[in-house]
């Protein structure tokens, strides 16, 4: 896929001003009196069966000193949600802001007449340095939205599991079109797994993407 260079600008001062913090919603039904666990949600979910291993990945780059084991994390209590808001500056005006509302519905409609609708995103990475023109962003298609309670601190981390595409030419745009081109992931990670779990604060908006061909074997 080639993708647009027109990124959004993440609001760097979110920490401090509550009316502008991303927001997750739309919590998926669940039985009353059934507290949905990770052990639960990847028996029961077959997009999910590898989030343990995920949320381990994800708390080792948060954490090392404190250590998570398996068997704990599948009891960490967690919900799903299929409804991200992120707010995202306006080019044309610094004090205005647009909310970017990614959705992730899995294999349900999209409203009723509609299909599935499970949007891409960008994904914050921290660093200015790479990815030339996308400075340290890269695209990814979102699995889904969730929040997490962990245990060891009783913390709630709001949290989205993504699978990421590989940028070429190392961010570079290209000279005929003009666009960065990116194609599905050959390189895996934990479980031999193109995913990643990340928090809600890397995600930054939605990302357009433009097929290359429209041929049915088609990874760009």
């Amino acid at each position: 896929m080639n993708i647009q260079v027109d990124l959004p600008r993440p609001i760097e001062d979110e920490l401090y001003d509550k009316h502008y913090k991303r927001q997750i919603g739309s919590v998926t039904w669940q039985p009353q009196g059934l507290t949905a666990t990770i052990k639960t949600i990847s028996q029961s979910n077959h997009t999910l069966k590898i989030l343990p291993d995920l949320l381990i990945n994800y708390y080792q780059r948060k954490s090392s000193v404190n250590p998570l084991r398996l068997d704990m994390v599948k009891q960490f209590p967690v919900e799903i949600c299929r409804l991200l808001r992120v707010p995202v500056e306006n080019s044309q005006d610094v004090g205005e802001v647009t909310w970017h509302l990614v959705r992730y519905t899995g294999i349900w409609l999209w409203r009723s007449p509609g299909p599935s609708r499970n949007d891409w995103v960008w994904v914050d990475l921290g660093n200015r340095n790479i990815y030339w023109a996308l400075k340290g962003f890269y695209p990814t298609h979102l699995i889904s939205i969730m929040k997490v309670r962990d245990q060891r601190t009783n913390s709630m981390d709001r949290l989205v599991v993504a699978d990421r595409l590989d940028v070429e030419n190392t961010g570079k745009i290209t000279d005929i079109r003009g666009l960065v081109t990116a194609t599905l992931r050959t390189v895996k990670g934990p479980k031999g797994t193109t995913e990643i779990v990340v928090s809600i604060k890397q995600i930054i908006g939605m990302a357009h993407l433009v097929p290359e061909t429209v041929g049915r074997d088609n990874n760009r």
